[in-house]
């Protein structure tokens, strides 16, 4: 994000990894999207899990942590004072916010969860029917 150094990931043989400055790392599965904290120090990847029927599904890994499987995530983000990472998810017809290895269940669509300056905030859209709902919750009680 401050354009001081460089994330990607990258496929050698057949194994998939990921480098962050001088940094790498194998990952578990084919990356989908890379994404980094504002101080470039944390990061992960939306992967992409095969299924036995020939579809895919998603799965975070950041900060060495690979996370649970679901059929869609959006909008992962990396709390800007500690290797924590928050996304939106969806599986089995189950709307969730993640924070970390926590999932909870929400009633709709989560738009991408954001950290507060300090951390100790998360904030997302909750689309409840035709309504959009502004949440936020404090990190403390979710974990």
């Amino acid at each position: 994000p401050n354009g001081a150094t460089v994330a990607y990931a990258f496929r050698r043989g057949k194994v998939w990894s990921m480098r962050i400055g001088d940094s790498e790392s194998d990952l578990a599965c084919r990356p989908l999207e890379v994404f980094v904290s504002d101080d470039s120090r944390n990061f992960g990847v939306v992967q992409v899990v095969p299924r036995p029927d020939r579809g895919m599904d998603m799965r975070v890994e950041a900060m060495g942590v690979v996370g649970e499987t679901f059929n869609l995530i959006s909008g992962p983000s990396i709390s800007p004072t500690e290797p924590l990472v928050a996304y939106g998810a969806e599986s089995g017809g189950k709307k969730y916010v993640v924070l970390g290895t926590k999932k909870m269940e929400t009633p709709d669509r989560v738009g991408n969860p954001v950290f507060s300056p300090d951390g100790r905030k998360i904030g997302f859209g909750a689309r409840i029917g035709d309504e959009l709902w502004w949440k936020v919750l404090d990190v403390a009680s979710i974990r």
